[in-house]
């Protein structure tokens, strides 16, 4: 009868233990309510402005494009120029290398704005020169607590949606869509701005349409299912215990 007692004593001890260690792997379990911000501030699309380090796909296009348009194959002309991009660069003292035009000073320009400057001056050398762009280095991150995988979103503009980094990321699978946690890198990485995100009330599907920019990190929080993970957790240990329990009563009996 004592060894049962014990039994049950040993097994409420490692159940309440494991409500310590739940999750152990969990990230942004600290936040409280005072560490997150207006959400309503995503709702603007951000207009990023290049940066060193980023890297771009850029095609020039003669008459305004007039090559994409009236081409007899239009898909085997994008394919063709697609083959033909090179990526570009920004160097660490802010300029980008480019071909007819040399170095270019860019650190800090809008996307936009570079676009304009490379249609004037290239200008000088391509009659009406169009312009495509594309970032190759953007990109966020999403972890999914509900199947413990991490991953990494790439998009080529200045933003993606919430929706469409968690849709490419393969859903939120068993997580809980009422508790997303995003951290916005502040001052070059050094501190975070924290959002959270209810999509599981109706009312709040427009949220899914809140933009995310370059290192942006979501955290799709895990259902809280503690009995279930706890067990988990513990069964080996238990069954362990029921075998050293065994033997001892044995060699007592």
């Amino acid at each position: 009868m004592k060894f049962k007692n014990l039994y049950l004593l040993l097994i409420f001890v490692v159940l309440t233990s494991c409500s310590s260690y739940y999750y152990p792997n969990l990230l942004m379990t600290n936040l409280n309510e005072t560490d997150l911000k207006d959400i309503n501030e995503l709702q603007i699309p951000p207009a990023q402005t290049i940066k060193k380090g980023d890297q771009f796909f850029i095609s020039i296009y003669p008459n305004k494009g007039e090559q994409l348009i009236i081409s007899p194959n239009v898909s085997s002309a994008i394919n063709e120029a697609d083959a033909a991009n090179i990526s570009y660069y920004i160097n660490e003292n802010g300029y980008i290398d480019l071909p007819l035009l040399g170095s270019i000073y860019v650190d800090g320009m809008f996307i936009e704005k570079f676009k304009d400057t490379l249609t004037k001056l290239y200008s000088q050398f391509i009659v009406d020169p169009f312009v495509l762009l594309s970032w190759t280095n953007k990109k966020v991150y999403v972890f999914s607590q509900g199947n413990g995988n991490g991953t990494t979103i790439h998009f080529s503009n200045s933003y993606i949606t919430l929706l469409d980094a968690i849709t490419n990321s393969g859903g939120i699978g068993n997580a809980s869509s009422d508790k997303i946690i995003i951290a916005r890198p502040m001052n070059s990485g050094q501190n975070f701005a924290f959002y959270q995100v209810n999509l599981k009330d109706k009312n709040n599907l427009y949220l899914g349409h809140i933009y995310l920019k370059d290192g942006d990190m979501v955290y799709i929080m895990p259902k809280q299912r503690i009995l279930n993970q706890a067990i988990s957790e513990v069964s080996p240990y238990l069954s362990f215990l029921n075998t050293i329990l065994i033997i001892v009563q044995f060699f007592l009996l």
